[in-house]
């Protein structure tokens, strides 16, 4: 057997020979990261090895030692229709008679069970993009909770606990090597309890916080999940600078200077530079929307998540890695 054929088996990258990691199967294709070289390569059942392609912002940088990668997702949702779904959970008809496994339009159900299918493969495919992760942070409503407003009928699982599994499904596929958490709101996730705090023990996270004091590098972080917001879509930015000077005001008393202020929960992508002030970054969501966002809301949705590349000297690279979803049942209906 040629020394090539040895590598494959063994599953050694061909670029440098170090032993591959395996990080998931996707597509029935196993998938490996090399410690050294930090390609990425497939591998089907025939064992051969194939190097996938280079991911665009990776090369921007070449060098992953020189930055330390964050993600941030945020506002998942797990347990909702529209919430991040991970695939075991996914909602599919029993009957070829269009049967509904939970009360509503049969329709209407093929199209959530459409949307959380191409949601899913998306959220998968661009992490492989991005990865390897140094630092997870997820940013509050990792559930969706109770569902009280819609009298739970907008909801996959009503158990808080399999909305937990849910969510720590979601936070293995990142696969980072650190995780950091915060509380989201108690509507969603416990007023009486904080089952977020579930979730970080099951996880092996560092911490979850309700302010999350995070310093990477050179560069420190104020990470919430709760953020000011209006609803006029051309005053998006004033109740966030506002937050900005506040917390420049704040260092003067208590002695702590952030850099960068991160907020979630609005599920817009927002990120503001203004010279002089912290730069603030507002993540995208991980949830389409819901029946009372939908009614008591005008503004436009941002679907996905964060990636912040953090390097000396308090410089950082922020990026929205977002799609454009709207299931069938949010489309235009011709009469």
């Amino acid at each position: 057997m040629s020394e090539e054929a040895n590598k494959r088996l063994r599953k050694e990258c061909p670029l440098c020979g170090s032993t591959l990691n395996m990080r998931g199967v996707r597509n029935n294709a196993q998938r490996y990261v090399c410690p050294k070289c930090r390609k990425w390569f497939t591998a089907g059942k025939n064992t051969d090895i194939e190097i996938l392609k280079d991911n665009p912002e990776r090369l921007v940088f070449n060098n992953f030692k020189e930055f330390t990668r964050m993600v941030i997702l945020s506002d998942m949702h797990c347990g909702h229709f529209f919430g991040l779904t991970p695939e075991q959970w996914h909602l599919r008809l029993l009957t070829e008679n269009k049967i509904p496994v939970i009360g509503g339009n049969a329709d209407d159900q093929e199209a959530i069970a459409e949307f959380q299918r191409q949601s899913w493969n998306w959220f998968c495919d661009t992490l492989d993009s991005i990865k390897p992760v140094n630092i997870l942070v997820v940013n509050g409503d990792a559930i969706d909770g109770r569902g009280e407003r819609s009298g739970q009928t907008e909801l996959i699982a009503s158990d808080r606990l399999t909305q937990c599994n849910m969510a720590q499904e979601v936070i293995r596929q990142v696969d980072a090597e650190n995780i950091y958490m915060t509380y989201g709101t108690p509507y969603h996730t416990g007023n009486m309890e904080d089952f977020e705090n579930v979730i970080a023990n099951n996880c092996n996270a560092h911490c979850i916080r309700p302010h999350l004091r995070l310093k990477v590098r050179d560069t420190v972080f104020s990470i919430k999940h709760y953020a000011p917001h209006s609803n006029a879509t051309y005053g998006f930015a004033t109740p966030l600078l506002r937050e900005a000077v506040d917390k420049m005001l704040d260092s003067i008393y208590d002695g702590e200077q952030y850099d960068v202020i991160v907020r979630s929960h609005i599920h817009r992508g927002i990120y503001i530079d203004s010279a002089g002030m912290p730069k603030v970054i507002i993540t995208p969501a991980l949830q389409y929307g819901s029946k009372y966002g939908r009614k008591q809301f005008r503004t436009n949705l941002s679907y996905g998540f964060t990636v912040i590349d953090v390097f000396n000297n308090n410089v950082i690279h922020n990026k929205f890695y977002t799609v454009s979803v709207k299931p069938k049942t949010e489309q235009i209906i011709y009469a």
